[in-house]
């Protein structure tokens, strides 16, 4: 049962008023004797009672004197106690451990322990988000036996959110005594939702975790729903997890979940999520080799032929040469107005629109409709870039997210020259990523992709040259994307397409 902050606050507050109300019962009595004996004295006088003893005013204030002190000191060792014990130190209570721990409920409880003659009038589990220095809270009542231990489901909690749990119990001693007692402070913290689904291709996939525990703990997966450690699983002691599962068969669902042992023979399972592995769109077509002897392999998609590779080739098909200009500045490629091309596998758009022609004879650098058969095929401009994204974390800097390739076209990163600095995921001259070259991070990884088109649109001011369309790939998700048309004089990658 949930109840508002505001009852919360007053409930529990109440449990700790009985316990303080004990602290006073003695100083009570205290002023009670004074005020009793002094009316007893004034009652004596008014009667001329005469008292046995010479001076009775003195006897009965040393007897007095002697209750007062005696009272005292067993005022000032009950308010040296815990404030929440109870008298004898008889009553306890513990929290119990947090059990049975998901991304949005957990199990915990108490222990009482009860003197004989009492009872428990009310228990109440408690948590919150913060440590308990105050009563603003979320609570649980527990409907009482009269001692032993209770458990309560903990929800409405929020996925990896650390959370700190309390047991108290109001226990009636009998002539009115009432006080409460409290267990001590337990922390636990929730699950994530569900693992993200990163990346899944025909027999692998790549998952994504984030756990709130240093316990042991993983995910599980299998082709059926709610997996259990007793199937496929990998195991973890960091706070997050980048799983990488293998083996898997394609066109296939499989069900993932995220697990923790809190203690041996405890187990929780989070929330289920699955995914499916994709079947090819692609079948081979062979190879072909360009005018350096280069070979390419091919792959038919749908109703078009392409090279599953980037073109690498110095020359034109004709035989000229292309100039090449690998390791110069940006500024000095940007000056270029005739065709051009550097290591890894970029071409100014010179070398695009030369008569010459830059792909091997009957093959071509495809225009905008051609690139959107392609994409339409392979779902839309939301899904076919991932579709078309070389699977996994080698060259593509993570997450590399819904990358698959299952069009088999194995688009790789490269970095582009659109800037004169560094900026948006695109490189200077020495950057790249072709046959194991780092780039400029130092790493083996980049941030994206770009492929031209040999669709012309108006003149470039700075050129004067026609502008050309192009489609790119990013790491951060699965679209394929057509910006604003470039100069000719940017350098980016070409894929050909068969006449």
């Amino acid at each position: 049962m949930s109840v508002p902050k505001a009852i919360i606050s007053n409930q529990v507050s109440s449990l700790i008023l009985k316990s303080s109300l004990k602290k006073y019962s003695t100083l009570s009595l205290i002023i009670l004797i004074l005020f009793s004996c002094r009316k007893v004295i004034a009652l004596g006088q008014a009667l001329s009672v005469k008292f046995v003893t010479p001076q009775p005013a003195l006897v009965i204030k040393k007897s007095l004197g002697i209750v007062l002190i005696t009272l005292l000191i067993a005022n000032s060792i009950s308010c040296s106690k815990e404030e929440d014990a109870a008298p004898n130190g008889s009553e306890t209570i513990t929290t119990t451990p947090v059990t049975d721990i998901s991304a949005t409920e957990a199990t915990s409880g108490g222990n009482i322990t009860l003197a004989k003659g009492k009872t428990v009038t009310e228990r109440i589990l408690a948590w919150q988000n913060t440590p308990f220095k105050d009563f603003s809270m979320t609570w649980t009542k527990v409907p009482p036996p009269t001692t032993g231990s209770f458990s309560s489901r903990i929800t409405g909690l929020r996925p990896n959110t650390t959370y700190y749990v309390r047991a108290f119990a109001s226990i009636d001693a009998g002539y009115q005594n009432q006080y409460s007692i409290r267990g001590n402070q337990v922390s636990f913290r929730t699950l994530s939702d569900i693992p993200e689904i990163i990346q899944a291709t025909f027999n692998e996939a790549y998952l994504e975790y984030q756990f709130g525990t240093d316990k042991e703990h993983g995910l599980c997966w299998s082709t059926s729903q709610n997996p259990t450690i007793t199937d496929s699983k990998l195991s973890t002691n960091l706070d997050s997890l980048v799983a990488h599962l293998t083996n898997l068969s394609p066109n296939t669902t499989y069900y993932v979940r995220a697990y923790e042992i809190p203690e041996p023979g405890q187990i929780s399972y989070g929330n289920e999520t699955n995914f499916k592995t994709p079947i090819p769109l692609y079948s081979e077509a062979g190879t072909i080799q360009d005018i350096d002897g280069n070979t390419y392999r091919t792959i038919q998609i749908g109703s078009q032929t392409w090279m599953a590779e980037n073109l690498r080739t110095s020359k034109y098909a004709n035989g000229d040469a292309i100039p090449e200009f690998t390791g110069v500045s940006n500024t000095e490629w940007f000056s270029k107005r005739t065709g051009a091309w550097r290591q890894p596998e970029t071409y100014n758009g010179f070398a695009v629109t030369d008569v010459r022609k830059l792909c091997p004879s009957g093959w071509h650098v495809p225009s905008d409709p051609e690139w959107t058969v392609l994409t339409d095929y392979l779902g839309g401009e939301k899904l076919a870039g991932g579709k078309m994204k070389i699977f996994g974390l080698e060259y593509w800097r993570y997450p590399n997210r819904a990358a698959s390739n299952e069009s088999g076209f194995s688009a790789l990163p490269v970095p582009s020259i659109i800037y004169i600095g560094f900026g948006g995921g695109f490189s200077g001259p020495s950057g790249g990523r072709s046959s194991g070259l780092n780039n400029e991070l130092g790493v083996g990884t980049w941030y994206a992709t770009e492929f031209w088109s040999s669709t012309q649109h108006e003149p470039d001011p700075d050129t004067n040259a026609a502008s050309l369309s192009y489609r790119g790939l990013d790491y951060s998700d699965g679209k394929i994307n057509m910006w604003w048309p470039l100069p000719q004089n940017r350098g980016l990658c070409v894929r050909c397409i068969k006449d």
